[in-house]
């Protein structure tokens, strides 16, 4: 079973839920900003994705610091974790790092560049060293301690990481579909404080960009998903350091 963690009620799992189904792996939903019934415990389950939302990671929010702990176990436990933009933070930060904002928004199709342990990763191998991507953050954060960088862009060093042999942290969105990314736009300019300056580029671009993002998900995707059918082990791979 894969629980997914969603804070948004526009933020879905998209892409990732389209490759749960298809490959039969059972999931759950777990609406953390609507108050569901929260886990007691990550045991049980074979792997862990943290999605995106609006909120900053350092907001005083009581699903988020109970994620947060959550997502720390799971660490420990060597369960598999993917945390996704707001996900990667909360992971991060879960794990000891800083988050703090950037100096300016990174919003709109663009690219992130592996780096030499990127390209060697178990789960990003085999894509190209250039990925396309949908970036939609003003935030950043440190890497935690042991964590290895695995992607990077000029404005954003801190793209992606792996923090022992099984949890991952993307900056970026890979799980998107042309809902979501039109809800986004709406949201966000609907929103005080929104991110975008100008929301024409992203949609022109969804024909364009779209496609090669989803491509690119469903390699990295797959290959998370592969790790949450190996038998987990018995203890963590990684001590939790503070």
């Amino acid at each position: 079973m894969v629980l997914i963690f969603q804070h948004d009620p526009f933020e879905g799992p998209g892409l990732i839920a389209d490759m749960l189904e298809g490959r039969g792996i059972p999931f759950v939903v777990v609406e953390a900003h609507e108050d569901d019934p929260f886990p007691l415990s990550p045991a049980g389950y074979s792997g862990i994705v943290s999605l995106g939302g609006p909120m900053s990671a350092n907001e005083d929010l009581f699903f988020l610091n109970r994620e947060k702990a959550f997502l720390a176990e799971a660490g420990k436990r060597g369960i598999p974790i993917l945390g996704v933009c707001l996900g990667a933070q909360l992971l991060a930060s879960a794990l000891g790092a800083r988050i703090y904002p950037g100096e300016k928004p990174e919003v709109g199709w663009g690219e992130v560049r592996l780096t030499p342990e990127g390209g060697q990763d178990r789960i990003l191998t085999g894509v190209d060293d250039v990925l396309p991507v949908l970036h939609w953050h003003g935030d950043t954060f440190d890497l935690p301690k042991d964590a290895v960088l695995l992607a990077s862009t000029a404005e954003y060093p801190h793209q992606a990481f792996r923090w022992g042999d099984r949890a991952y942290g993307f900056q970026f969105h890979l799980e998107i579909n042309e809902e979501m990314v039109r809800d986004w736009v709406k949201e966000d300019t609907a929103r005080d404080g929104g991110l975008i300056s100008d929301p024409d580029p992203i949609l022109s671009g969804v024909k364009a960009h779209l496609a090669k993002v989803n491509l690119a998900g469903s390699i990295v995707f797959g290959r998370f998903l592969d790790m949450t059918r190996m038998e987990p082990p018995g203890t963590a791979d990684t001590v939790l350091r503070h």
